[in-house]
């Protein structure tokens, strides 16, 4: 019971008890008033007996004497029993609540001691951890203080035993660039509550082949870490490709799928509309990243040059060596299943695994590798939008200049070593990949004579437009000589997997128009790369 409650409901116990108590007073006084009268009156009629020596005897009053003054006596009695027997009552119950007063004052007191105990312990146990004397590991202070000269000095007394806390793995999704499949997207919630079963089940199976940390201590071993997911997302961009994919039929579908996963067990999920996810991600590495009981990270969808480029603890320069423990700890997802990707990613020194037939294989116009800051573009105004690395330069060309996509906002100079950027080293393995943009062909690392693909567009939709014959069919363009599309588009396996997928979604021209596709007939019996399903024209 609540303090406020008690004291009210004893104050109006208080107030009738006084009601009572002054009506009895009120009461019994009118019958001494009424006594008074009866006696006087009955002295007068024993003086007016002539022989006064001689006084009859009352006769005894019996059960149904019927007197006034005798109903009246009776009466009083009965009710002054009446209203001592609730006044004590009353006392029992006002003594009752007492106790319960009293009661509840003890327990908020030791609420009180508790939260204070608390708020005296959350400057310690926020993210500051002790760490080895050999441990490169950087961790956040407690506490700051404000010295005279503007600077922090840092107070790091107050660190929380590890032996408290819990083992714990973060996995890190981009689903902009790395949507689930379609499968699980199109069934709205039941989806939603799948995809974030299925991810979590592939990343404790990730962890039951490599153990997280083969130096838990007894009292932890069997004990499994938990599994906290992060989610990051640009609602109106991923819901109109999926719309534009045919994926989902409607905003409603979609808006299930969010609930339902963001329903999960430590599952959030994030609207961040256009900002950059690796800025997120980023920031909570510096803040998550040092914990001892944070066992591994994982990472979906995110570019890794730029994740390192917002946490300086993994980007080396000046006096603060790379942080090899943290980065240990890292692991990137190769969602997207393909080799080319894996090669790409292990130049980072990050561990990289694949998870089978989760994620969507037909992302097009958003990409995992995708500009750091998403403006729209402007030719004249990129040169400002982004730092160029000139320091490291290829020896076959002495004129080629390493494009990082670092916003100028962030710039990385001072800390950016005289290597290559992993960025260029990625683009190097894959050019032309959707959703990066390049001032020319030879900062793009394209092949020569080859043309980069317009992001803006998806692969049908290039101008000039992609031969699909030249790039899908076995015996390529046989109307090279006249054929009016392009031939000289730069593009790796994945694109062409993509490019595939797209193509095999549009009807065939033959037999929607003449009942019969003969391209088996005159292609060495390949199967044709339109769609045949008539069901799926009409929608």
């Amino acid at each position: 019971m609540a303090p406020n409650n008690v004291a009210s409901s004893i104050a109006q116990d208080a107030r009738l008890w006084q009601s009572l108590i002054a009506r009895q007073d009120e009461f019994v006084a009118d019958l001494l008033s009424r006594l008074l009268v009866a006696s006087s009156e009955s002295v007068a009629a024993t003086a007016s007996v002539m022989d006064p020596s001689h006084v009859a005897p009352s006769p005894p009053l019996s059960s149904d004497y019927n007197a006034d003054d005798s109903d009246d006596l009776r009466v009083a009695r009965h009710a002054s029993d009446a209203l001592k027997a609730y006044s004590e009552s009353l006392e029992e119950r006002v003594k009752v609540i007492d106790e319960e007063h009293k009661q509840a004052l003890k327990i908020v007191a030791e609420q009180d001691v508790t939260i204070a105990q608390l708020r005296q312990r959350a400057p310690e146990s926020s993210v500051q951890r002790r760490t080895p004397a050999h441990s490169t590991i950087i961790a956040p202070p407690a506490r700051s203080i404000l010295e005279g000269n503007g600077e922090r000095s840092y107070d790091s007394s107050g660190l929380v035993p590890e032996s408290t806390h819990d083992p714990f793995v973060i996995v890190f999704l981009d689903l902009t660039s790395a949507p689930f499949s379609d499968a699980l997207i199109g069934q709205g919630k039941t989806g939603g509550l799948q995809a974030a079963s299925q991810l979590r089940w592939e990343v404790e199976k990730d962890i039951r082949a490599i153990d997280v940390d083969q130096n838990l201590k007894s009292e932890d071993e069997g004990k499994d870490p938990q599994i906290i997911l992060f989610a990051y997302y640009d609602k109106p961009s991923l819901a109109s490709m999926l719309l534009k994919g045919r994926v989902i039929t409607s905003g409603a579908t979609f808006d299930e799928f969010c609930l339902a996963f963001n329903s999960a067990e430590l599952t959030t999920l994030v609207d961040i509309g256009r900002t950059p996810v690796e800025s997120k991600i980023g920031a909570m590495l510096m803040i998550l990243g040092p914990l001892n009981p944070l066992k591994r990270i994982y990472v979906i969808g995110a570019h890794p040059d730029a994740i390192v480029s917002t946490c300086p603890s993994l980007c080396p320069g000046g006096d603060r060596p790379r942080n090899e423990i943290l980065t240990s700890k890292l692991v990137a997802v190769n969602f997207l299943e393909d080799e080319e990707q894996v090669s790409a990613l292990e130049c980072f020194g990050w561990r990289t695994i694949t998870f089978q037939r989760l994620f969507s294989q037909r992302t097009v116009d958003t990409s995992c590798w995708k500009q750091w800051a998403p403006v729209p573009y402007d030719e004249e105004a990129e040169a400002d939008a982004y730092d160029y690395d000139y320091e490291y330069q290829d020896e076959g060309d002495s004129s080629q200049g390493e494009w990082s996509p670092v916003s100028s906002r962030i710039s990385s100079k001072p800390h950016s070593p005289k290597v290559p950027s992993a960025a260029a080293r990625w683009r190097r393995t894959n050019p032309a990949v959707p959703g990066t943009r390049y001032r020319d062909d030879k900062k793009a690392g394209l092949n020569p004579g080859t043309r980069p693909l317009d992001t803006n567009r998806g692969f049908l939709q290039q101008n000039p437009q992609i031969c699909v014959f030249h790039y899908l069919s076995g015996n390529g363009c046989t109307a090279r000589g006249t054929c009016g599309r392009a031939h000289d588009y730069d593009l790796n396996s994945r694109q062409i997997k993509h490019l595939r997928e797209d193509v095999a979604r549009h009807p065939c021209k033959e037999l929607r128009n003449t009942g019969r596709c003969t391209w088996a007939e005159t292609s060495g019996g390949t199967k044709c790369m339109y769609s045949h399903d008539r069901a799926k024209w009409k929608r």
